[in-house]
């Protein structure tokens, strides 16, 4: 685990797997309400996770290393539609962040919390 975790901070340093200046410009207006002050750093480290695929959430290198809570960010991040508003408007960009990304690991998330069944965006019953 070690090797992966220090495969994935070179790639970190050298600005590989993570969003762009460009990518953020596109995908801040569309998070407005989300009010996390690092929604940049979860949606970061999320794609991360997905392109070092032998390391968890929880086993993520600094500065993404923080266990349960960058994990839960995460997941909450797809849970209300945010992960794939990002991964659409960096496609739409033409990002190199998303090219030939596999988010397999995140699709099970993603089809059970589409925007229309997260119980935020359910109609009331009264």
């Amino acid at each position: 685990m070690a090797e992966q975790v220090k495969d994935c901070s070179e790639k970190l340093a050298a600005g590989v797997h993570i969003t762009t200046d460009e990518d953020w410009a596109a995908i801040e207006p569309l998070w407005s309400r989300w009010k996390r002050r690092d929604k940049r750093q979860v949606l970061d480290a999320a794609l991360i996770y997905l392109r070092c695929r032998k390391l968890g959430l929880r086993s993520l290198p600094p500065p993404y290393d923080r266990g349960h809570e960058m994990e839960s960010a995460v997941y909450l991040m797809i849970r209300f539609g945010h992960w794939t508003s990002a991964f659409n408007a960096m496609e739409r960009l033409g990002s190199p962040t998303v090219a030939g990304l596999d988010t397999s690991r995140f699709d099970r998330r993603v089809e059970r919390h589409k925007p229309a069944t997260c119980r935020r965006d359910k109609p009331s019953s009264i």
